[in-house]
């Protein structure tokens, strides 16, 4: 059992390993960079307080953004 969740573990890496991200734009995960790179300088700030919560803050509406996609 532990065997082949490492095979298809290592299965998974080399495959992105040798595809790699895609390079298109209309590509799910180039929008959710696009997301999360226009709402990060919202939550910079002089408080680590503020930047965590500004963190999980961020993580919960990214995923529920996917989700409802």
């Amino acid at each position: 059992m532990i065997i082949e969740s490492l095979l298809i573990v290592a299965f998974a890496l080399g495959l992105d390993f040798a595809a790699g991200d895609p390079k298109n734009r209309f590509h799910p995960t180039a929008w959710i960079g696009k997301l999360i790179g226009r709402i990060i300088p919202y939550g910079k700030t002089n408080s680590s307080l503020t930047e965590k919560i500004s963190g999980i803050i961020f993580v919960i509406f990214v995923t529920g953004i996917v989700s409802l996609i």
